[in-house]
C-alpha cells in the first residue's frame, strides 16, 4: 500500500479538498488522536470554507512520538467522521492537510528553536490530555536542553 502523499492523492484522482501550500500560523504541541481529530480538523475546515490559509507546525512532546511517519506523509492523514448530528447519521472520511510539518525537538532542537523566528502568529495549541507518565521527565529534557543551548 502506498504512503498517503500529495502526490500518490494525485495519481488516484481523489478530488477532495487540499491545502498543499499555506503559511505557518500555528505551532501546536502534541501529534495524538485528540488533536488531529479536532484542532487540526476544524483548521482544515476554515482554511476550506473561509480561505484561512493556515498550516500547522506539529512539534512532538516526547521523545517516543508519530513524528517521523507524519513526515513521511507530508503531514496528511484520514480523519474519519462517524456518529449523529441531530437525527442525521454522520459517515464520512476527509484528508486532512492542515499541518505542513513536524518537529522532533529530541532529534532537530534547531528546527524546534527557529520556529520562534519564523514569523509564526502567536497561535499556540498544547492538549490537555497531556497527563502521560513521562510528560513530566520529558519536559524536565527538553528544559535542560534549551538551557545548555543558551549558555
Amino acid at each position: 500500500m502506498k504512503e498517503l502523499t500529495y502526490d500518490n492523492l494525485k495519481e488516484t484522482g481523489y478530488d477532495g479538498y487540499l491545502l498543499r501550500e499555506g503559511a505557518e500560523k500555528i505551532i501546536q504541541f502534541g501529534e495524538g488522536n485528540f488533536l488531529r481529530g479536532f484542532v487540526d480538523y476544524f483548521i482544515d475546515v476554515m482554511n476550506e470554507k473561509a480561505d484561512f490559509g493556515a498550516k500547522v507546525v506539529v512539534v512532538q512532546p516526547i521523545p517516543q512520538g508519530q513524528i517521523e511517519v507524519l513526515n513521511r506523509q507530508e503531514g496528511l492523514y484520514t480523519l474519519y467522521l462517524r456518529g449523529r448530528k441531530g437525527s442525521q447519521i454522520i459517515d464520512e472520511k476527509r484528508v486532512i492537510s492542515s499541518i505542513s510539518r513536524g518537529i522532533d525537538p529530541y532529534s532537530d532542537f534547531t528546527s524546534f528553536l527557529e520556529l520562534a523566528g519564523n514569523g509564526i502568529c502567536g497561535v499556540a495549541v498544547i492538549s490537555a490530555v497531556f497527563g502521560q507518565p513521562d510528560i513530566e521527565q520529558a519536559t524536565k529534557e527538553l528544559k535542560e536542553k534549551v538551557e545548555g543551548m543558551l549558555k
